[in-house]
């Protein structure tokens, strides 16, 4: 008989659906049925930068009201953890992975949970909210992993390992293409990239001849005068990342994976209240910096004639199932 797994799923962000591409990809369907919870919209919307690896065995079950980045400033405790009571539906037997969202494990003591940082502590106004305790609690036997990208809060949880990042580390050209993209992002903190950009181009890339693209979601973007026009991306740029020499951004976890997966130049461009592009920021400036790149420094990077090999371990999809499988194997 299948062991049931129940994967619920941030419908956020694109780092979101591509960790569970990347879980999809390895997962035995002979001995495990899964289910999917997430939004449908959120589905639909990421499949057309990513195709997802969805087959008729696994199951999706939407649920329209996952909380968001947005929710957190908007709602009370209360009202998002109530949004998770459907927990108490499942099948006692089953395993429970939550990727972002430790609310579930108020319904349920065990499970694995996948997280970097929690919502409910980059928001303010959650940080003396006493309605998230149950994470500390000896009573609880869920187990949170992370990556290099996890908070300190996360890493002093006594339930936290440390795994690979979710991906694949792929073959790429060492040429220059003489293409930047620029890369927003979904989420609460997008508002002021229009600007962010603006700014960046106008103090960097004024003099640069190669091609500037800008992700579609600015489409009305106005930019300053430049020598060669700004063109917009597709989901085909996504796909093709190896064809840009650098890319531009918030540094969302899953975009930088898609970066350090080919070996591209990130340089982080962010809100200086957004927490976790912040956090991310510095950890990704940091790697460049060991193998002798200053992403702070566009005419370094401009003159930087190849691409650099960051060392990071994409053991992240591995590791999981290697979980999977003692907590499936030992009850």
């Amino acid at each position: 008989m299948k062991t049931k797994i129940n994967l619920i799923i941030c419908p956020n962000g694109f780092g979101h659906f591509r960790r569970l591409n990347t879980i999809l990809d390895i997962i035995d369907l002979q001995r495990f049925d899964v289910t999917i919870f997430t939004n449908k919209e959120a589905i639909s919307r990421f499949h057309k930068r990513i195709k997802l690896k969805l087959s008729k065995e696994i199951k999706i079950k939407n649920v329209p009201n996952l909380p968001i980045s947005l929710d957190y400033q908007v709602k009370t405790s209360n009202k998002i953890l109530d949004i998770f009571n459907f927990i108490d539906d499942f099948d006692k037997d089953s395993l429970i992975i939550s990727d972002n969202y430790p609310e579930v494990f108020k319904f349920r003591d065990n499970g694995i949970l996948l997280a970097n940082f929690f919502w409910h502590k980059e928001i303010s106004k959650f940080n003396d909210d006493k309605s998230y305790n149950f994470i500390n609690s000896p009573k609880k036997r869920f187990i949170t992993l992370g990556t290099i990208f996890s908070k300190s809060y996360i890493r002093s949880l006594k339930s936290f390992s440390q795994i690979g990042l979710f991906g694949n580390k792929k073959v790429s050209s060492s040429k220059k293409n003489n293409r930047i993209l620029f890369v927003q992002g979904k989420g609460a903190w997008t508002v002021n990239y229009p600007l962010l950009f603006k700014r960046y181009i106008e103090k960097h890339l004024t003099k640069y001849d190669g091609e500037i693209v800008i992700d579609e979601l600015l489409e009305n973007f106005e930019h300053p005068n430049l020598l060669k026009d700004i063109t917009y991306s597709s989901a085909k740029d996504f796909k093709n990342l190896d064809k840009f020499d650098f890319v531009i951004g918030r540094p969302s976890l899953g975009i930088v994976t898609d970066c350090l997966e080919r070996n591209i130049s990130f340089i982080p461009i962010y809100d200086k209240e957004d927490n976790e592009a912040n956090h991310n920021a510095k950890i990704i400036t940091d790697f460049y910096m060991v193998e002798g790149l200053d992403v702070t420094n566009m005419d370094h990077l401009l003159k930087n004639d190849s691409k650099i090999n960051i060392n990071v371990s994409f053991s992240g999809a591995a590791d999981l199932m290697n979980k999977i499988n003692f907590m499936t194997d030992n009850g």
